[in-house]
Parts: C-alpha cells; sequence; structure tokens
C-alpha cells in the first residue's frame, strides 16, 4: 500500500509540475504550428532554404512546443531530401551532356545523399511514432 501511495503522490507531483509550464507550452505549441504551417507553404513552392530559416525560428522562438519540434525534425529531413534530389537532377543532367565541371564521383555523392535523407527521414518516423 505504501508503495502505490507513493507513487500516486509522484504523478500528482508531475502534474503540478505540468500545470506550471502547460499554458506557455500550449501557446508555443500553437505559435510552432503556424511557423509549420508556413513551412510546409514554403516548401511547396519549392523554397526549401526558406523553409529551413521559418523551421530555425520556430525552434529558437517555441522551445517548449515539443510536439511541433519532433514534426520540425522530421520537416528538417524533408527538406534536406527535396535539395539532394534537385542536386541529384542537376549533376545528372550535367553529367549526360559531359559538363566538365561534373564527374561520376559527384553523381555517386548526390545519390548518396538521397539515400541518408531518405533513411533518415524512416528513422525519425519512427522515432516519433509517425
Amino acid at each position: 500500500m505504501f508503495i502505490l501511495a507513493g507513487c500516486r503522490s509522484k504523478s500528482a507531483n508531475a502534474s503540478d509540475d505540468e500545470a506550471s509550464y502547460s499554458e506557455a507550452r500550449i501557446s508555443m505549441e500553437q505559435e510552432a504550428k503556424l511557423y509549420l504551417m508556413q513551412a510546409r507553404l514554403q516548401m511547396e513552392k519549392g523554397q526549401y532554404l526558406t523553409a529551413k530559416k521559418t523551421i530555425n525560428i520556430m525552434r529558437k522562438k517555441c522551445y517548449l512546443a515539443i510536439t511541433a519540434r519532433q514534426q520540425a525534425i522530421i520537416l528538417m529531413d524533408s527538406l534536406d531530401l527535396f535539395i539532394a534530389k534537385d542536386k541529384l537532377v542537376r549533376v545528372d543532367s550535367l553529367l549526360r551532356i559531359n559538363h566538365p565541371s561534373v564527374k561520376e564521383r559527384d553523381l555517386e555523392e548526390a545519390c548518396r545523399q538521397v539515400d541518408f535523407y531518405t533513411k533518415k527521414i524512416a528513422h525519425d518516423k519512427q522515432d516519433t511514432g509517425n
């Protein structure tokens, strides 16, 4: 019985801790959602670097928005994947016309980057349960 009572008091203390910051966290989660929405729109427009800047601003301003920050990890990975795919397309196009500034190793590196970010997204989704 004493063990159960101890567990209950620890749960109550945890609830008290959550109550003390929950308003700030809720506020930051709401603000962070707006940043994420903006970053997704920028991503859809192909504004990858701008979207990354938006996510970085969200991370700094909404430091208590744990859920949004977890979503931002996957969104950032997705942006990196889009950038890597764009690079792969450019390198492949230049290689096909035998452009002197592009070598086969550049294509291999671009492929590795696409593969890396694809795996990283899968790993991060598994970690966050998405």
